[in-house]
């Protein structure tokens, strides 16, 4: 579960229109006008129900310069903007009782480096976890195997 590939996509445009009604005749209409408003170059929109994937596509361009076109398997270096989706799922986890704030994070993703295994959950929700900056590790295929 943990080495499947995590897709984010359209997060800019859905951001920015959150709070605004989306009036388009169709999803497609819709991301197309945020794009072009917002000047996104490219994104990819994947549309889940009851778990299931029910509408995965890619639009625009994955580099401008070279005209490269989205595929819905591109990998978005999204940054800092995923901390508060992150922390929101882990508290959603751990108000079900399935995660708790004292959990190491080796008994949640075992893959993780031994040198790890005193880091909590807390740890990584506070920066107090000494993880070194992901960023050092972006060409370090074993690494990028586990937290990708």
């Amino acid at each position: 579960m943990w080495k499947r590939k995590v897709h984010i996509g359209l997060l800019s445009a859905l951001i920015l229109a959150a709070g605004r009604r989306a009036v388009a005749d169709s999803v497609d209409d819709f991301v197309r006008q945020q794009m072009k408003e917002r000047h996104i170059p490219g994104a990819v929109l994947i549309e889940l129900k009851d778990g299931k994937i029910v509408k995965e596509q890619a639009y625009g361009v994955a580099n401008a310069e070279l005209n490269v076109p989205m595929r819905t398997d591109n990998v978005f270096l999204v940054a800092s903007i995923t901390k508060v989706f992150v922390t929101t799922g882990v508290f959603l986890l751990i108000q079900d009782g399935k995660l708790h704030l004292d959990d190491k994070i080796t008994q949640i993703v075992p893959e993780l480096p031994a040198s790890w295994s005193d880091i909590t959950v807390l740890n990584c929700l506070s920066h107090t976890s000494g993880i070194p900056e992901i960023y050092n590790h972006l060409y370090d295929k074993e690494f990028c195997s586990v937290v990708i």
